[in-house]
């Protein structure tokens, strides 16, 4: 079944699409809706996934999930590249939404403590509305421990830190098992309005509070992630191009053709085009 809280009817079938592969992929991909295909009528064939695999005849799969942030992009890509014996020949992350988090329930279940509604102050960096979903297997006080804890402690500026920190984790890894990647932003509506407090001086604090040797910097995430100051899918499709959108906010079939059209491009310049040769 579908992992949406939006749509629970849906059923996934990818046995319709001919180059999807559950295991031993030639390009992996990782993300949120935007990577499942939310609102296509046919969220394999229709994808962007789907259309990059196809047009390089290679085989491909998603670990997505649907409202899954950048935590769990993390902890599943990570956990995909050490326990795969053979490992893809190129690996795509769309990162997601700064602002979400998962958990861990008590049936060891993974959940994502979704958003229905978040709105922030994009000059003072303010969160001014956090309301959350609640899952049937969300207990009350889990519920209003989450809620407060997305609006009253986490931060627009702790949120893009956490997402450039699990971006460069992710990158030093695939470095070193020898993976080719792409990174891309599915939105950058949390982001380039927080970029210059990475230029803050962030400090250390315990019984006394102290400056620490090394701190980072807006140059220094650039360095590392020069992606930071890319356009991103939400952007590019909606706002620049004007594609046409689902009710529930997701590119339909033109945006997953810009998207793909885009990443194939990037192939290419990278000459990434060679690893399926």
């Amino acid at each position: 079944m579908s992992e949406s809280v939006l749509d629970l009817n849906y059923v996934d079938e990818p046995e319709t699409c001919k180059r999807f592969r559950s295991t031993h992929p030639d390009i992996y991909f990782n993300g949120c809706s935007f990577v499942q295909g939310m609102e296509l009528q046919d969220r394999f064939n229709n994808c962007f996934a789907h259309l990059v695999a196809e047009h390089f005849n290679q085989t491909w799969c998603r670990t997505s999930k649907i409202g899954g942030g950048n935590d769990r992009i993390l902890r599943v890509t990570s956990t995909d590249m050490m326990q795969m014996t053979r490992k893809p020949k190129l690996v795509i992350l769309v990162w997601s939404g700064p602002n979400r988090v998962e958990y861990l329930n008590s049936q060891d279940v993974w959940r994502q403590v979704g958003h229905i509604r978040f709105a922030f102050d994009k000059r003072k960096l303010s969160i001014k509305h956090s309301e959350i979903y609640c899952h049937p297997d969300m207990t009350r006080d889990q519920y209003d421990g989450w809620k407060k804890y997305m609006k009253n402690c986490r931060s627009i500026k702790w949120n893009l830190l956490d997402t450039l920190h699990n971006m460069i984790y992710m990158r030093h890894m695939l470095n070193g098992m020898g993976i080719p990647h792409l990174f891309y932003w599915m939105s950058k509506g949390q982001v380039d309005c927080a970029i210059d407090s990475l230029n803050n001086t962030r400090k250390e604090g315990a019984n006394v509070v102290w400056e620490m040797q090394y701190n980072m910097k807006e140059k220094d995430f650039a360095r590392e992630i020069p992606e930071l100051y890319d356009e991103g899918f939400y952007e590019m499709t909606k706002a620049r191009l004007k594609l046409p959108y689902g009710p529930l906010d997701h590119p339909l079939e033109e945006g997953h053709q810009a998207i793909a059209e885009r990443i194939i491009k990037d192939i290419y310049d990278k000459k990434l085009d060679k690893l399926f040769n």
